[in-house]
């Protein structure tokens, strides 16, 4: 038995030693680094327009760089460059349930020209109330034009995802030059 214990603690120490020697080097590999390509902008034809939004899409992020925001704001200045009347609204959307809200410091273009205050917009997904200067309006033209502008501000806000939809109808209209750059 004596010999059985001093063979068995001699193998464990073989074995404690070895594992605790030298490590052998591994092999360095000559395989290069994995590199992420990123995505390059669609080169776009003139002859085919479909193939121009496409490039407005990429350029704007994509749709799911737009559906990973969930919520979004942003200050709108809607000026009116002929006699520089504007409104100016933050607008907020919320994907989810596609609700809609602004709060208007001016408004001179849409709606209520002549007034002054602030007026708020909101639509939760199927009504819209406004809101100025605190109190709920009852003016049914207001609240008209509040549920048209709700309404519409998720279209303007996805235009450049939108118009590359295939049921919108598209067509090259040559360029047009804005501060003295040339645009398809």
């Amino acid at each position: 038995m004596k010999t059985l214990v001093s063979k068995s603690l001699s193998l464990l120490v073989l074995v404690v030693a070895i594992s605790c020697g030298p490590k052998a080097k591994k092999e360095e590999t000559t395989e290069p680094a994995v590199v992420e390509e990123m995505n390059k902008a669609p080169m776009y034809n003139i002859e085919d327009p479909q193939s121009i939004l496409a490039a407005i899409e990429h350029a704007s992020g994509g749709w799911n760089d737009l559906w990973n925001k969930k919520n979004v704001s942003y200050d709108l200045d809607y000026r009116v460059p002929a006699n520089n009347v504007a409104d100016v609204s933050t607008e907020y959307y919320f994907f989810e349930n596609e609700a809609s809200l602004a709060k208007y410091s001016e408004h001179k273009v849409n709606f209520m020209q002549d007034k002054e205050g602030e007026v708020t917009q909101y639509f939760d997904g199927a009504n819209t109330k406004v809101m100025v200067n605190g109190k709920i309006s009852e003016d049914e033209q207001l609240n008209a034009v509040s549920n048209f502008l709700r309404r519409t501000n998720y279209y303007w806000f996805a235009m450049a995802y939108k118009l590359n939809d295939k049921g919108s109808t598209v067509s090259y209209e040559g360029q047009e030059s804005y501060n003295d750059i040339d645009y398809d």
